[in-house]
C-alpha cells in the first residue's frame, strides 16, 4: 500500500516544505514573523493547505498547541508567529498538502530551543528515483527533534 502511495505521489507530484528562518524584515507581510513555511508542488510555490502543532513535554506529558498560519504577499508562503512559551523545549510539527490520513502531505519538524531559536528542520522523506518524496514522521525523529531542541529523552515519553 505504501508502495502505491508513493508511486501515486510521484507522478502526480507530491508536495514539498521548506522552513525559512528567520523571516525576511523588509517584507511588511514577514515582518516579525517567527518564521516563514514555504509550500511547493515540484519546483513551484504553491498555496495548500497547511496544519501544524507544538509540542512540548513536561513531567512526562504531552502538551500540545494548535498553530496558526497566514498568507503572505507570495503564493505558497506562510507566516507563523510565536504561540509557545519559552523556558522549555518544543517541536514545531508543520504539515502542507495534507487534506487528511490518507493523503500524502509534507511535514517540517522545527526543534526550538528554551531561549526560542530553531535549533534544527527535519523535513522526513524518502528516496524515489532520482528525487525524494516527503513521508510521515516517525515517533523516534519526533523523539530526536525534541532532543535537538534540548528536552531529554525521558520527557518524551508519553
Amino acid at each position: 500500500m505504501l508502495s502505491i502511495l508513493i508511486t501515486l505521489a510521484a507522478l502526480v507530484g507530491p508536495p514539498w516544505i521548506s522552513i525559512e528562518y528567520p523571516a525576511n524584515p523588509l517584507d511588511r507581510t514577514t515582518r516579525n514573523a517567527y518564521l516563514l513555511v514555504h509550500s511547493f508542488h515540484h519546483e513551484t510555490a504553491v498555496q495548500q493547505h497547511i496544519t501544524g502543532e507544538a509540542m512540548t513535554w513536561e513531567n512526562g506529558r504531552k502538551r500540545t498547541v494548535t498553530l496558526r498560519f497566514e498568507s503572505t504577499s507570495r503564493a505558497g508562503v506562510y507566516r507563523l508567529d510565536k504561540q509557545w512559551t519559552d523556558g522549555t523545549p518544543w517541536v514545531l510539527r508543520i504539515t502542507v498538502g495534507s487534506h487528511g490520513p490518507e493523503s500524502i502531505g509534507a511535514t517540517a519538524l522545527v526543534s526550538v530551543d528554551r531561549l526560542g531559536a530553531v535549533a534544527k528542520v527535519l523535513v522526513p522523506s524518502e528516496p524515489y528515483r532520482d528525487f525524494r518524496v516527503p513521508r510521515a514522521p516517525t515517533e523516534g525523529e519526533i523523539t530526536g527533534a525534541f532532543q535537538a531542541a534540548g528536552g531529554t529523552e525521558l520527557a518524551a515519553v508519553r
